[in-house]
């Protein structure tokens, strides 16, 4: 579709579909989805209308994406509360574990070495989540959280060996 087709269409189209859009969800968000919908039909190349019907065929194609991009979002969403539900709904039993021990006076400090997903797991653990509550958070297998755990313990540990080596040779 040539700028100046598509540039009608947006403006003919854009109006309807945020108003369509408003039923589901706020004003700016609407707004957004009806951009969005416009996107993906400038995307997808179309040719440009030259009849009636073509140009009705192409608005419902635009009704069409953005009734998939509204489900979308409810499913995001719907996927996203039952996260929260499940994450509630874990049992809060904690025990320490002994990287909390090692590092509960000097965490932030000496941990900036360590890399973004060591310190992310490591918080996690130290913030009293489990290993499947964190799965959810992180959105892995509890297996994945368990070799990233393992991992970070390992790094911590030999960070801190090391720091206590400085220490210990400065006094």
């Amino acid at each position: 579709m040539e700028v100046p087709d598509f540039n009608d269409f947006f403006r003919s189209v854009f109006p309807d579909l945020v108003r369509y859009a408003q039923r589901q969800v706020n004003s700016a968000e609407a707004e957004d989805l009806a951009q969005l919908t416009l996107e993906v039909i400038w995307n997808k190349n179309v040719q440009s209308p030259r009849y009636d019907l073509e140009h009705k065929k192409l608005k419902n194609l635009a009704y069409r994406v953005l009734e998939g991009l509204l489900r979308n979002r409810w499913r995001a969403e719907v996927a996203y509360r039952q996260a929260i539900d499940r994450v509630g709904k874990l049992p809060s039993e904690r025990t320490k574990d002994l990287i909390e021990l090692v590092v509960f006076d000097e965490w932030p400090e000496w941990t900036r070495s360590l890399s973004l997903t060591d310190r992310q797991v490591l918080e996690l653990v130290i913030d009293g989540y489990k290993v499947a509550e964190i799965a959810i958070i992180l959105d892995c297998t509890p297996a994945a959280v368990s070799m990233r755990l393992q991992r970070a313990r390992k790094n911590a540990k030999a960070l801190w060996a090391d720091r206590e080596v400085n220490r210990d040779s400065s006094h």
